[in-house]
């Protein structure tokens, strides 16, 4: 028998439901997927699809706060996330390629001073 790992958006969508009080069933019936979708997404077993994010968001009513930690827990999930260069400056390019290329170099207290400083 296999233990399915609880994603980081499995961890986001079950604290969703615990706050308001539904079950898997509910929340799938809300955002019109099968249960067993929805679990196979919490459980890692498929990509969170793209638009899934902003079905949440308004099924659900995600107030700022919320809906950064939803996207940041898809991302981290689907272990991607995606930045769009062609509206940034050289500069902020050149920030992001080089904190891209080089971030398995800085240490993670270097690395939580620089998220300090964007906070």
């Amino acid at each position: 028998m296999t233990v399915d790992r609880i994603t980081d958006y499995g961890k986001f969508a079950r604290d969703l439901r615990k706050n308001r009080k539904e079950n898997l069933n509910i929340m799938a019936s809300k955002l019109d997927v099968s249960i067993s979708f929805l679990s196979s997404l919490e459980s890692g077993k498929k990509l969170v699809p793209k638009d899934f994010a902003d079905k949440m968001i308004s099924v659900y009513s995600l107030d700022e706060i919320q809906k950064n930690r939803l996207l940041n827990a898809i991302e981290l999930t689907n272990n991607k996330t995606i930045i769009k260069l062609n509206s940034l400056s050289p500069i902020k390019k050149n920030l992001i390629l080089n904190l891209a290329r080089n971030i398995d170099k800085i240490s993670d207290e270097k690395a939580g001073e620089m998220l300090n400083l964007l906070k």
